[in-house]
């Protein structure tokens, strides 16, 4: 996965965010997330058809634009929520992160959604994103968390979904932990 620097890159978003007293950076970062979901058919992987030529395979995306928009947001979101809960008085509103974890919820959805579930970069993807945001996710959008849950349920279901999604889906501790409502084992 070419996510690598996600984390870097969201604490040191983080880190403007904590310096900026009117909140012009976070609006910037957040509305840049959202152009970038709403444009998500530039990030999506596609591969393109074996009757193309040099030129056209130049315009298809790789897979890892996306998953690594993916790892960065739910970066962003673990580290928006360690600096609300390690601050004494917290110069990240603990919401902000509310307004990401909508987003990573959407961009889940659609990885498990995708016809390509046994991508190994879109299932690793996901296991990240569960493991450092998912309960982030699930406290501060528990409607987002109980659709993605939803989605992963009926995923599970699916006669064609390849035996390693059905491993990762399972080996989510994220996803058993949450328990309740949002329980797809």
């Amino acid at each position: 996965m070419k996510a690598e620097y996600a984390k870097p890159a969201a604490n040191f978003c983080v880190h403007l965010i904590t310096k900026d007293r009117r909140n012009v950076y976070f609006n910037t970062i957040l509305d840049v997330c959202r152009f970038w979901f709403a444009e998500r058919q530039r990030l999506l992987p596609r591969w393109p058809p074996a009757t193309s030529g040099q030129a056209e395979q130049q315009t298809w995306t790789p897979q890892y634009h996306w998953t690594a928009y993916v790892a960065f947001i739910a970066s962003l979101v673990a580290a928006m929520n360690r600096k609300a809960r390690n601050s004494a008085a917290p110069t990240v509103p603990a919401w902000y992160a509310s307004h990401f974890a909508e987003i990573v919820c959407e961009c889940c959805s659609i990885m498990v959604q995708s016809a390509a579930h046994d991508v190994a970069t879109e299932m690793l993807c996901l296991r990240y994103v569960l493991s450092s945001a998912g309960s982030i996710v699930a406290r501060s959008s528990p409607w987002c968390m109980a659709a993605l849950a939803q989605c992963i349920r009926k995923a599970l279901q699916n006669p064609e979904l390849g035996e390693y999604a059905h491993r990762i889906f399972r080996d989510i501790p994220e996803l058993r932990a949450l328990g309740g409502e949002y329980m797809v084992l």
